[in-house]
């Protein structure tokens, strides 16, 4: 493979959004997190499925959504909600460059909390 084959690729946006505002107020509803992912994943015997790309991720008392898309549009539209819910966004960083989160907002222990492996796949409600 060529250098120009490998700059073509779209780069991963990695990023995950907390249930928690700037504010440290809890995000509501409580599942709001499956429900923002689930629509990127798919149902299977009546059991969602979440893509990898957008996971649901447990952060104790904040759940969170964990975003490691190639497609601009999904980590675009992901980070618009986050923003316009004024969600706090923590975003992956070379390890050189990583900064943590001020200890002063208490959102450097939820951060550093929350598990980056998938939530369990919930079964889907049928009628």
């Amino acid at each position: 493979m060529s250098n120009s084959d490998s700059d073509s690729r779209p780069s991963r946006t990695a990023f995950t959004i907390l249930g928690v505002t700037s504010k440290g107020k809890k995000f509501r509803p409580s599942d709001w997190s499956c429900r923002l992912a689930g629509p990127y994943g798919t149902v299977v015997q009546n059991v969602i499925r979440y893509n990898p790309d957008v996971q649901p991720v447990n952060g104790g008392d904040y759940p969170g959504v964990r975003v490691q898309s190639s497609d601009p549009s999904v980590a675009d539209y992901l980070e618009a909600f986050a923003k316009a819910n004024d969600l706090v966004i923590v975003r992956d960083e070379p390890a050189d460059q990583a900064r943590p989160v001020p200890p002063a907002t208490g959102l450097d222990k939820i951060a550093s909390g929350m598990q980056t492996e998938p939530q369990a796949e919930q079964p889907v409600e049928t009628e």
